[in-house]
This record gives C-alpha cells, sequence and structure tokens, in this order.
C-alpha cells in the first residue's frame, strides 16, 4: 500500500470517527433533554392528579365515618329501644300496632350525602344504600299514619297486621345485619 494512501485512509477514520463522536454527543444531549423533558411534564401533570386522588380518597374516608357513625347511632336507638323485639312479638288484643315518633329528619346524613355514595367502594356503598331502604321501609309503617301505627286504633288485629308485623320484622333484622356488616367491614 503506497504511503500517500494510507495516510489519505488514516485521516478520512480521523473525520469520521470525530464526526460519529460528535453525533453521539448531540444524541446524548438530545436523549438527555428529552428525560429531563419528560419529566417535568410527569411532574406538572402528575401533581393536580395526585392533589386530587388524595382530596377524593379523603372525601371518600370522612363521608364513610360520618355515615359509618350515623349507622351505629341508628343501630344503638333500635337496639336499645327494642324496635325489633316488638315486631317479633306482633300485634296482640292489648296492643294491636306499633307507633313510633319519627323526626322528619331521620336520615338526614344519608339523604344529604346520597349523590356521594359514589366515592365509596361498591360493597361499602350497596351496604349503605340498602340499610337505609330497609330502614325507610319499616319507617313508613310504624310512624303515625303508618300500617302499624293505623292498627292501634282497629277494632281488633287483622291478618294483614300480622303480615305486617312478621315483614317488617324481617326487614329490620335484614337492615341491622347489612349495618352492623358494613360498621366490621374494614374501610
Amino acid at each position: 500500500m503506497e504511503p500517500q494512501l494510507a495516510a489519505d485512509i488514516l485521516t478520512s477514520l480521523g473525520e469520521l470517527k470525530h464526526s460519529v463522536e460528535s453525533l453521539n454527543t448531540s444524541w446524548m444531549t438530545l436523549v438527555a433533554s428529552a428525560i429531563v423533558g419528560g419529566l417535568g411534564l410527569a411532574g406538572a401533570l402528575g401533581a393536580p392528579a395526585y392533589t386530587e386522588w388524595r382530596r377524593r380518597r379523603n372525601e371518600s374516608e370522612t363521608l364513610r365515618a360520618a355515615l359509618a357513625a350515623d349507622i351505629r347511632a341508628s343501630i344503638g336507638v333500635i337496639q336499645n329501644r327494642q324496635y325489633l323485639e316488638a315486631l317479633q312479638k306482633g300485634p296482640s288484643e292489648g296492643e294491636p300496632g306499633l307507633e313510633v315518633a319519627i323526626p322528619e329528619d331521620a336520615f338526614s346524613m344519608f339523604k344529604s350525602n346520597a349523590g356521594l355514595v359514589g366515592l365509596l367502594s361498591p360493597d361499602d356503598a350497596n351496604d349503605i344504600v340498602t340499610f337505609y331502604f330497609l330502614l325507610e321501609s319499616v319507617v313508613q309503617d310504624v310512624k303515625p299514619g303508618g300500617v302499624l301505627s293505623k292498627a292501634l286504633r282497629a277494632p281488633s288485629v287483622t291478618q294483614q297486621t300480622k303480615d305486617t308485623f312478621q315483614r317488617d320484622a324481617l326487614l329490620l333484622e335484614q337492615a341491622l345485619a347489612i349495618g352492623e356488616r358494613f360498621l366490621a367491614r374494614k374501610p
């Protein structure tokens, strides 16, 4: 090989090496910039998303705690006043009906937050709605003007009254079991 040809090849290889090294440096700069930019974008988008997720989680926990307190108190009143036992006992000639004074704002915690039940887990939402629905069904019969309330003024005990006592006892028993299950579940 001629010395001039060898020198030209070495010069060309040197230039090629230099251009590849500068390309590599540019490429690395581009990759580093893309990574840093991606992280910045993720932070800019992720921080608000995390803040919103945290706010909704806190709202969900607070809602669950408030409804749990309301359900616990309702169960306590029902047990203390022995409403289930009165329904299970059924009507008698001396007590042909049952009337319970229910405040107008009964279940206000649930009613005022019913639109937020979707923040809870599906199991919690199902138990809460079912608990209040069953309880409301019983309340309709025992509040002044309800079927069992009207039976107090009836001349005798009817089969309808007996059936209503039994149905309401079952409904109240189910509501209490559902409320207890909800309260026992870990959030």
